[in-house]
């Protein structure tokens, strides 16, 4: 004759850990939606939707390699200059205040001549230049 298996606690406490569990699931949600639905959610939407402009470029070494690495500073005729580093891929990005503006970009790396450009910006528009940098001869 077969007997019974009687409850143990360890059964009754899986019972109350799934409904803990479900618990919890229902209220995380509940304050998910309650956060996405706050109005301070739409004054990150207003930021987002801001206009900006943007001054890019690519840095390359002779024979045309990408320098990553490179800094970058971006020099606006008023205002505080940006400094960033170029990416692996050479590559940077500056966002700048559209509307019309002139910005000169300096480049500089170890064994390299430092370069300098100068670029204006005319409202919401992305500003493209390139920099070719040459071995310096003072190695």
């Amino acid at each position: 004759m077969r007997t019974r298996k009687k409850k143990t606690r360890r059964t009754k406490t899986k019972i109350g850990s799934k409904l803990q569990r479900l618990t919890l699931a229902a209220v995380v949600a509940y304050c998910t939606l309650a956060v996405a639905a706050s109005p301070a959610r739409d004054k990150d939407k207003d930021k987002k939707s801001e206009s900006y402009a943007l001054v890019a470029g690519t840095v390359f070494r002779d024979p045309g390699f990408a320098m990553p690495g490179v800094e970058v500073v971006l020099i606006p005729a008023k205002g505080k200059k940006q400094k960033t580093v170029s990416d692996h891929r050479g590559e940077f990005v500056f966002r700048v205040p559209p509307g019309q503006a002139g910005y000169t970009l300096a480049v500089s790396a170890k064994r390299f001549e430092p370069q300098q450009k100068t670029v204006s910006v005319n409202g919401e528009e992305r500003v493209e230049v390139t920099f070719s940098l040459v071995a310096s001869s003072n190695q």
